[in-house]
């Protein structure tokens, strides 16, 4: 619907709308962090991703969880500047500022 009375109602695509109703409701940064979650295998490699995924983002703070301690040694010492800096140009905006490997259940990757 295109909200004119009267006149004929021809669909609209959805996308516009709901990128208004995001920003209404003030969840921009929700949308947009929850990208670290969506490219992250992409941006990590099956290699990696099949031994790590990320578990939450807060204040800038990714903490990822990692299937065994040497997965965790190896990430936490060479490659958490370089992942971090995929993720944050994969994103609208950088949103990683930093990343806590743990050890912690690791999901199939599909």
């Amino acid at each position: 619907m295109n909200g004119r009375s009267g006149g004929e109602n021809k669909p609209e695509a959805i996308g516009p709308i709901v990128g208004k109703i995001v920003s209404r409701l003030g969840l921009e940064g929700l949308v947009t962090s929850n990208r670290v979650f969506e490219v992250w295998n992409s941006v990590v490699g099956p290699a990696i991703a099949r031994h790590a995924q990320p578990y939450s983002l807060r204040d800038g703070t990714l903490i990822v969880n990692v299937e065994s301690s040497v997965w965790l040694s190896q990430l936490d010492r060479y490659r958490k500047k370089q992942i971090r800096e995929k993720l944050n140009r994969s994103l609208p905006h950088p949103l990683v500022k930093r990343i806590i490997f743990r050890f912690g259940v690791v999901n199939e990757v599909r």
